[in-house]
């Protein structure tokens, strides 16, 4: 929901910052404070973050109401819940509020990451290492409160790529493929090892080869490109 008038005196947005690393967070907030203007609160998990939005949503103060989330990717878990990413907090918010505006700010470049933050409906997606300083991540935040969308070049490569529906990545040989689909089944290294009467060690070659095809860090990124690729059905 977009928020009133702000007070004469007061900030000129509000932003709810996620994100389990609390001095990263605190950076990341003194940042927008000094160089925007930004008023931020913290929070380090996704329950606790729907929690605030939707309470502060609904004050009877208008000026508390969030302008924008700028949230990591992964995200600790809160006592007693099941842990909610970057993107399963963009799309809680956007059920709960249509008008939301969501940024992931991650370390990861992953292009499953990339294309599920977009389709959750987040309006941007910030490379930690794309953040040259404090003024850039301040620019790009301002962006994204005035209605922009905010990507880097690469990051507009994957989306765009993703539109066309081209491959995210180059074929993977018929071994690397074996082993996606039984990463895709849910099975460890070892036990791919026993399906396939190959070592652990041979079946982590591959799975590192079948990373680097296709631009991920991890198991769940690389099924994410799979369906999205086509590779896995």
């Amino acid at each position: 929901m977009s928020k009133e008038e702000s007070p004469a005196e007061g900030p000129d947005y509000r932003v709810l910052v996620i994100d389990d690393h609390p001095l990263l967070a605190t950076a990341v907030s003194m940042e927008l404070q000094a160089r925007g203007n930004v008023a931020c609160q913290i929070v380090h998990t996704g329950e606790e973050a729907v929690a605030t939005y939707v309470a502060a949503d609904q004050s009877e103060t208008a000026a508390d109401a969030f302008d924008l989330v700028l949230s990591d990717m992964d995200l600790d878990e809160a006592p007693g819940s099941q842990a909610m990413s970057g993107i399963d907090v963009t799309r809680k918010l956007l059920e709960y509020d249509g008008d939301a505006k969501v940024v992931i700010l991650t370390a990861s470049h992953d292009r499953g990451h990339i294309v599920q933050a977009n389709k959750a409906g987040a309006v941007g997606y910030i490379t930690k290492d794309s953040i040259s300083d404090g003024q850039s991540l301040t620019t790009s935040v301002l962006r994204a409160l005035r209605g922009e969308r905010v990507y880097t070049a690469e990051i507009a490569s994957v989306l765009i790529a993703d539109s066309h529906g081209e491959s995210a990545g180059p074929n993977l040989t018929d071994r690397e493929l074996q082993v996606l689909q039984l990463i895709a089944q849910g099975l460890q290294f070892k036990e791919i090892a026993s399906k396939l009467l190959l070592s652990t060690h041979t079946v982590r070659d591959y799975a590192r080869s079948l990373f680097a095809k296709l631009d991920v860090n991890d198991r769940a990124g690389a099924v994410a490109v799979g369906f999205q690729t086509g590779l896995l059905t």
